[in-house]
């Protein structure tokens, strides 16, 4: 876990990230790079998560409380019963928004009265973190955003079953990597419905250790699924619960396997959770987009 919330920046000015050493990345800006040490990283592609205490700063963490509160409040559907507790900012976008930033930004501010920041909270305060832990890109690109909403003891319905974020995604889609970064905008637990993770299996062999001094996207893919591949049929005992302050962040690879547990509380407990690829996304033809491609400024 990383912490240090009170020095941590709230907008950070970041360059184009390059190759990497040693198994993390070189020719990256020392600013960028301040934000994880290589262990950090290390332990993320070891494990396939890795928790950040403290990302947002507060203006930031009430941006984002505010502008989930305005979207619950529009709902004219049951947030569990028809939503599933995901309630997705954007809709429809014609392709312009969903390739181009300067166009989705302009679409994403006008969501609600309180959306004005959320576009330049993803791009500013957690897709840099994205990039230290993708395989260096410079089409680093926003996939996919929601809120995921737990209202007051909403029960079993609100709880998620164990599974892989890449398990839905074709052969073809899941050749790019993808990261899901899990904000909490509540303080959670094991009673307001965390998330539960199954770190990677610790059994690494000599061949990929050999290969986790590489850094392109073949080598990825290739230690990322390999190390999934090894899960049990059924989830393991040695599952992480996580317990985490309002404006941290769970980065979880497309491959890790994790779960969420019901919201028991007399409290909504809120998340936002954009998800970043290293490039488009496509379909099985090579021409479709899966989801988001909005590539974000370096």
């Amino acid at each position: 876990m990383v912490g240090n919330a009170e020095h941590r920046p709230a907008t950070l000015e970041l360059k184009v990230v390059g190759k990497q050493a040693n198994g993390i990345f070189d020719n990256v800006t020392d600013t960028l790079m301040a934000l994880l040490t290589e262990a950090e990283i290390t332990r993320f592609h070891e494990s396939g998560y890795l928790i950040v205490l403290d990302a947002l700063s507060s203006n930031h963490l009430k941006a984002l409380q505010k502008e989930c509160d305005a979207l619950f409040n529009d709902l004219e559907e049951d947030v569990v019963e028809d939503l599933g507790c995901i309630v997705e900012p954007v809709h429809n976008l014609e392709h312009a928004a969903r390739t181009m930033y300067d166009v989705y930004q302009r679409r994403r501010s006008l969501v609600t009265e309180a959306s004005g920041p959320a576009a330049s909270i993803i791009s500013s305060s957690v897709a840099p973190y994205a990039r230290l832990l993708l395989p260096p890109t410079q089409d680093l690109c926003l996939f996919n955003e929601q809120y995921i909403i737990k209202p007051p003891h909403a029960g079993p319905q609100s709880a998620f079953q164990w599974h892989q974020d890449s398990q839905f995604m074709s052969d073809v889609s899941r050749s790019v990597p993808t990261i899901a970064c899990w904000i909490a905008l509540d303080d959670v637990s094991e009673h307001n419905g965390t998330v539960k993770v199954e770190p990677y299996c610790p059994v690494v062999p000599p061949s990929d250790t050999a290969k986790q001094k590489e850094d392109d996207l073949q080598t990825y893919n290739y230690l990322h699924t390999g190390k999934a591949a090894r899960y049990l049929a059924h989830s393991n005992p040695s599952a992480i619960t996580i317990n985490m302050r309002a404006g941290s962040i769970l980065f979880m690879s497309g491959y890790v396997r994790h779960c969420s547990t019901p919201n028991r509380t007399g409290r909504f407990r809120r998340v936002y959770m954009p998800q970043f690829s290293a490039g488009p996304v496509k379909a099985d033809d090579g021409q479709t987009l899966v989801a988001l491609a909005v590539p974000l400024p370096s």
